[in-house]
């Protein structure tokens, strides 16, 4: 599937996975196998910072491949505004269970809320 994001450029799994290092291709089928499983769609990648993005409805993963860093962007029924960190995911059972639900709890991560004034 391919997304339109920022300048009109388009971008797609594929696309994404030839503009990563090599050593990151493991990974990127992996995620990209429980994102699409879930539904989740990649809409933007930053080479930069070897970040790949999934978006769904109006929820966002960010990850981090070089430190295989999570970072899920959801809106809490309670909290509001929402970003869970976890690094260090490598287990093929954690990352489905984030695409599945991202508010799951790890014990790998860390949470920031937006001030509410």
């Amino acid at each position: 599937m391919i997304i339109v994001y920022q300048n009109n450029q388009e971008t797609s799994f594929e696309k994404v996975k030839r503009c990563m290092p090599v050593k990151f291709y493991d990974d990127l089928n992996c995620l990209h196998k429980y994102a699409t499983q879930h539904g989740w769609e990649v809409f933007f990648h930053d080479t930069n910072t070897y970040m790949v993005s999934w978006r769904k409805n109006k929820q966002r993963i960010n990850v981090y491949l070089s430190k295989m860093t999570f970072v899920t962007a959801i809106d809490h029924p309670r909290q509001g505004k929402t970003q869970l960190y976890r690094r260090q995911i490598r287990d093929e059972d954690l990352i489905e269970k984030i695409f599945k639900n991202p508010r799951v709890h790890t014990t790998s991560g860390y949470k920031l809320k937006k001030n509410r004034r």
